[in-house]
């Protein structure tokens, strides 16, 4: 997936209708525009930049030969970026 507008994104509600989202890049360029329910689906498109990022880092430590305590250290705060992350793409961040 090489070529996408790298994040953070964010997520905000258009003035003019409550009922619509909008994703936009860290330029504050809008990637994304949606409607009826699309809180949910703007929300986890905000979060994919993050994702992809946390995803890599766990499967590069996984993958790693080096399991000493380095490892153990990056592991647990890729998994609190994964969890972090996580939270942002279901509202609760």
């Amino acid at each position: 997936m090489a070529g996408h507008t790298p994040g953070p994104w964010t997520v905000r509600s258009p003035k003019t209708d409550s009922h619509a989202f909008d994703v936009f890049g860290p330029t504050g360029t809008k990637l994304h525009h949606g409607y009826w329910g699309g809180e949910a689906d703007a929300r986890l498109i905000a979060a994919a930049p993050d994702l992809l990022e946390a995803l890599k880092n766990l499967t590069r430590c996984i993958d790693s030969d080096d399991m000493d305590a380095a490892w153990d250290d990056a592991l647990s705060d890729y998994v609190a970026a994964a969890e972090a992350v996580i939270a942002k793409a279901e509202g609760r961040a």
